[in-house]
């Protein structure tokens, strides 16, 4: 009884103390968690002088994630396995249907670069600060 009323705590001290953000862990599916690199890498790059970047994303199999083989599809919608969100629509452009299929534990690359087109993201919320698009031209 008493290891029932302490595993939330230890859990969540142990989520605390290590560099996953919890968040990010805790409350998001496979397609959430891609957007979120995305969103990462994307902010990060936004600033710098180099015209292109690879994102290196593995899927976990916990919480809602993958455990086997999985295909990842990127237009206006990010779908990993049967998860799916437009949340990095917030951050980058894809310009034409992307989509690899891939084994357990191997990893997905994406390429970003950057171009002259104006960014022109009208929702709400954190986006690009600048005035250039970054597209994702490549998955692999």
């Amino acid at each position: 009884m008493i290891f029932l009323k302490t595993l939330p705590l230890v859990l969540l001290i142990g989520l605390g103390s290590c560099s996953i953000n919890p968040k990010k862990f805790i409350l998001t599916d496979a397609a959430t968690r891609l957007a979120y690199d995305i969103e990462s890498a994307a902010l990060k790059w936004e600033a710098s002088d180099k015209n292109s970047t690879e994102i290196k994303h593995t899927p976990w199999a916990y919480p809602e994630g993958i455990k086997g083989d999985y295909n990842v599809s990127l237009c206006r919608s990010v779908s990993v396995h049967k998860y799916s969100t437009s949340y990095h629509c917030r951050f980058v452009s894809v310009p034409e249907f992307l989509h690899v299929e891939k084994k357990t534990d191997e990893p997905t690359y994406l390429l970003l670069q950057k171009t002259d087109k104006p960014w022109n993201y009208t929702g709400g919320g954190k986006t690009l600060k600048g005035n250039k698009t970054i597209e994702i031209i490549s998955i692999r």
